[in-house]
């Protein structure tokens, strides 16, 4: 079989992106209104109804566009005109858009101006038009799993500190993790921002000792990093296998993919 690419290339500027794929992007408001949407869509999508009811409404003389009553359903309407129905000010609603990434190591979440990295958005900019922010941090040392979106309020529940989301990760140390040091992580570690314990650890395996997996339920910045150098170790690779219910099934590493809609609802409810 043959193995897929990845979507980032080693290069001497760093990394670049493979060029845009079909993905079942959700619709981009903006890029229409820059030409141009007719005014019956325009109006179904600030959920008003239908693009035939809509029709009917404009033709009825109910619709205003710059101060002027439009009964043509086909005109034309730009981001910079003022749209009216029945003397309201409407506005399209922006469609909330999840994306799921399998985040490359030395990959941003966000600019830094000291680091000329590429950022984790750069992976779907070429798809994805609406813009989207990522739920949390991962720095970029750590790859594997991200969650980008445009809904707020997501966000805020997903990154607030009194609601610790459920992660895995893959860590890979320069040394081997020494047997002692598990009943410590268990026990919980004291960081500099309070102690912090470890739902499970353990070895990948019984032939590396350098390689744990591990569970933690925690939404505070690099606290994986913190807690082993705590310790002493130095991090070697450090990926997140598992992000709030949500897998690495099938997404190899660089690629993105839009959330299932029963994805969604469980993230909105993860507890």
């Amino acid at each position: 079989m043959k193995k897929k690419k990845r979507s980032f290339k080693k290069t001497d500027a760093g990394f670049r992106a493979k060029p845009p794929r079909p993905v079942e992007a959700p619709l981009d408001i903006e890029a229409q209104l820059a030409a141009g949407m007719r005014l019956n869509k325009y109006l179904a999508h600030c959920g008003l109804g239908s693009r035939r009811q809509m029709a009917s409404h404009i033709q009825a003389g109910l619709v205003q566009v710059n101060g002027e009553v439009v009964t043509d359903i086909g005109f034309l309407v730009h981001a910079k005109d003022e749209v009216r129905f029945q003397e309201s000010i409407v506005k399209p609603q922006i469609a909330p858009v999840y994306v799921l990434i399998n985040k490359p190591k030395y990959c941003l979440t966000h600019p830094q101006p000291d680091l000329d990295r590429p950022l984790a958005s750069d992976l779907i900019k070429d798809n994805i038009k609406t813009p989207v922010s990522p739920i949390d941090q991962l720095d970029h040392h750590t790859a594997g799993l991200l969650v980008l979106t445009n809904d707020q309020a997501l966000i805020t529940r997903l990154s607030d500190p009194a609601r610790p989301i459920q992660q895995f990760y893959h860590v890979v140390l320069t040394a081997s993790f020494a047997k002692a040091d598990i009943t410590k992580v268990l026990a919980g570690v004291e960081l500099d921002d309070g102690l912090i314990k470890v739902k499970t650890i353990d070895y990948i395996d019984s032939q590396t000792p350098n390689e744990v997996a591990l569970e933690i339920r925690s939404n505070r910045p690099r606290v994986i990093q913190r807690l082993f150098q705590t310790l002493g170790y130095e991090i070697q690779r450090l990926d997140r296998t598992y992000y709030a219910g949500l897998t690495k099934k099938n997404l190899s590493r660089g690629d993105f993919r839009l959330l299932t809609q029963q994805e969604i609802i469980m993230l909105k409810h993860f507890k």
